[in-house]
């Protein structure tokens, strides 16, 4: 199983320098979680720098894989 931060999610929905690194394993959905700290992380950058309807659609590709409360 793979985990990807916050940090790599926003490098791979804005196409950053890091982006390609970040693809495969954001991309290959079935051995991929997401923990719910990192869905509102994302949520509050996206919303923040662009909008509710880009935030709410990025959290709907990270809710794809399983998504795990990490404590």
């Amino acid at each position: 199983m793979n985990l990807v931060d916050s940090s790599g999610r926003l490098e791979y929905f804005t196409d950053g320098k890091n982006a390609k690194f970040f693809a495969p394993v954001i991309e290959n959905s079935s051995e991929l979680i997401v923990s719910v700290i990192n869905l509102y992380e994302v949520y509050k950058k996206v919303s923040s720098e662009k909008d509710d309807e880009s935030a709410i659609g990025a959290i709907a590709l990270m809710q794809q894989p399983k998504v795990v409360e990490i404590t």
